[in-house]
């Protein structure tokens, strides 16, 4: 096996060390500092892109404040808007149950002075319509008791 003879060490030595120093060099100057290269622009990419989540996060948690304390002034609005509306209905309501009650008042009134003259008409002529009524029958009874 013309690996293992001794003369062809050297040649062999000298290929092995030069194509070891050939990647050394190679990968210690130029492929590494690309890695290195890249790995820094990743993690200062990756930095940058946390520093702005964090801004982002921090600015969105201000608009949810924001946007909370918008709804419960609106709802603080709301409530008191609706109390005003219920107690300008209930003012309303008794205003018109008032104005109802006069005008009923009112008309009760006139319906008992309308009463008061009718009953005076009636008893004026109540007496004289008595009056022939019993004479009426009174002279039925007569000529009741003439017949028998």
């Amino acid at each position: 096996m013309p690996q293992l003879e001794f003369a062809t060490y050297s040649s062999q030595i000298f290929w092995l060390v030069s194509c070891l120093g050939i990647l050394y060099f190679s990968l210690r100057y130029f492929f590494i500092p690309r890695l290195e290269t890249a790995l820094q622009l990743r993690h200062a990419k990756i930095n940058k892109l946390l520093v702005d989540t964090q801004a982002v996060h921090e600015e969105t948690a201000k608009l949810q404040a924001s946007y909370e304390k918008t709804i419960k002034e609106a709802n603080v609005a709301a409530a008191q808007l609706q109390q005003q509306q219920l107690d300008k209905f209930k003012q309303d309501c008794e205003q018109q149950l008032n104005e109802l009650k006069t005008d009923q008042q009112l008309e009760l009134k006139k319906a008992e002075e309308e009463i008061k003259k009718i009953k005076k008409k009636f008893a004026s002529a109540m007496p004289a319509e008595i009056e022939k009524l019993l004479q009426t029958f009174i002279s039925k009874l007569e000529n009741g008791k003439e017949d028998k």
